[in-house]
């Protein structure tokens, strides 16, 4: 009933445009096995399918009926897909006067997770996947691939027909080579289209295409990896490689296990440009890398999410970075003076995300005072129980629209105090171990409040219909880390007081 249903609304949809999923896999979902033959029939303008996980009884056989279709985006990608994706063209009309050879021209594509089996190996999905980027490489301006297994014909076809390609995403690639790699961004670097790169997951690797990162490159995210030469680094060609990227202005340099030297030379280059700056779990953070924030006056973002922060390191920052709009910092262990010297230079900050502030206690308390009044967005991993310094936010920040607030001993009275925002929309809380029924329900005193995210834990504490308390909330509960509708919880909890009249 509810696949005749979907069937019959399609045509109520005609400027869809685009299938995302949310909460959980639209593969779970009750939708018709002609979905892309209803889409093509009813919604001319469809163009988008993305980071979703469809299922396999689709009719992909018919997905070529999809002439606008230009962007494709599959988690947990099968066989299936990948044969109608490389295959990808209109089905013949019976009518030979009305047939039309159009065919969708793909401009982004995103594939990830294929799993091999006994009967399909590593060699059949790479000329799959072969097969898939010849038929859409030429058109294509974004390519991601993850945790699939490829070879490097693959690469090379990705060198040698991907001349649009603006955005490269790869990690985790069973079955490419060292020489492979190398090869590809040798190719790369010679042209000055490609903008963003993503390479994450090659450790422990020979990594020669860190030499061959091409110089066009505006944004550039380098995660997990390390040179991983039994030779030690090329410190040389490392540096040379960074030097040349002289045009970043996104730069995030996550769980790195690289020298110092080429991550600093990189920072002084890219002074002049960059605006958005992320370092995360660097294996070797010396106090030399902080001497290049003396030339990054100009960052709007800022996230410094590693080991405990040295005070010295933490001094060069608060004195240099004066232009902050969204700032991240691991509190663990940290001189809160510093921290506090960097919110006092940046008055104009908009979005502070605190992690770690475990046992943060006085110290944290001290950071508080300083928030800026201009602070819309708040989050905060780990906290004790002292009220008092909720209250303080909400009185130093009258603007504050989103609160996300984890780890924490607070107890009822701090959403008695939040309740109190005047301008809170968006509140998610989890891990709230103090929080009875009782601090539900002064929550529902807000008047402001938009959007509320929790736990099942907090969940369960609901008044027996919250529809009533929070009439102009979208409620959502976070399971497995993914925030689902309350309308979509029937189907996979009870609790308390549930009914139909969500």
């Amino acid at each position: 009933e509810i696949e005749d249903m979907i069937s019959a609304s399609l045509p109520l949809f005609p400027n869809l445009e685009m299938l995302s999923e949310f909460g959980y896999n639209i593969k779970d979902l009750p939708l018709p096995d002609h979905m892309f033959s209803g889409l093509a029939k009813h919604c001319p303008k469809f163009r988008a399918i993305k980071r979703s996980t469809l299922p396999g009884h689709w009719d992909w056989q018919n997905i070529g009926l999809l002439t606008q279709l230009q962007h494709v985006g599959l988690n947990n990608v099968t066989e299936q897909q990948l044969r109608a994706l490389a295959t990808m063209s209109v089905p013949p009309a019976t009518d030979t006067t009305t047939a039309t050879t159009t065919t969708a021209t793909l401009h982004k594509l995103s594939l990830s997770k294929l799993s091999t089996s006994e009967t399909f190996s590593a060699a059949d999905s790479s000329a799959l996947f072969e097969a898939v980027l010849r038929q859409h490489a030429v058109s294509l301006t974004h390519l991601a691939l993850c945790e699939v297994s490829i070879s490097d014909a693959v690469l090379e076809i990705i060198s040698s027909n991907c001349a649009n390609i603006e955005k490269l995403k790869l990690e985790s690639l069973d079955g490419v080579t060292p020489n492979g790699m190398g090869q590809l961004f040798k190719v790369l670097s010679k042209t000055s289209k490609l903008k963003k790169l993503h390479m994450k997951q090659w450790k422990g690797k020979p990594n020669p295409w860190l030499l061959h990162i091409p110089a066009s490159l505006t944004d550039l995210h380098l995660q997990a990896i390390t040179d991983g030469t039994e030779q030690g680094y090329d410190l040389d060609g490392l540096v040379a490689s960074f030097e040349r990227m002289t045009n970043l202005t996104r730069l995030n340099l996550d769980d790195l296990e690289l020298p110092t030297e080429p991550c600093r030379k990189l920072l002084h280059v890219a002074s002049k440009t960059l605006r958005m700056l992320r370092i995360r779990y660097l294996q070797y953070v010396e106090e030399e890398i902080f001497d290049a924030f003396s030339a990054l006056g100009q960052l709007k973002y800022l996230c410094l999410s590693t080991k405990p922060l040295s005070t010295a390191g933490l001094n060069r920052v608060a004195a240099y970075c004066t232009q902050l709009r969204y700032l991240t910092l691991e509190c663990s262990a940290c001189d809160p003076a510093p921290i506090i010297q960097l919110l006092q230079n940046n008055p104009k900050l908009k979005t502070i995300n605190f992690t770690s502030c475990y046992n943060g206690g006085p110290v944290f308390a001290q950071i508080v005072k300083y928030l800026p009044s201009s602070l819309k967005h708040f989050k905060v991993q780990g906290w004790g129980n002292d009220t008092g310094m909720l209250l303080e936010i909400v009185t130093r920040c009258p603007l504050l629209e989103t609160f996300s607030l984890s780890m924490s001993f607070l107890g009822n009275y701090a959403l008695k105090y939040l309740a109190r925002a005047p301008k809170l929309k968006n509140l998610q809380l989890t891990e709230m171990r103090a929080i009875t029924a009782i601090g539900m329900e002064f929550l529902a005193l807000s008047k402001s409040l938009e959007v509320l995210v929790v736990d099942y834990a907090l969940w369960v504490l609901m008044p027996p219909r919250p529809r009533d308390k929070f009439p102009d909330t979208v409620l959502f509960c976070q399971t497995a880390g993914q925030p689902v509708r309350v309308r979509q919880l029937q189907r996979r909890f009870s609790w308390p007081g549930a009914d139909a009249t969500f």
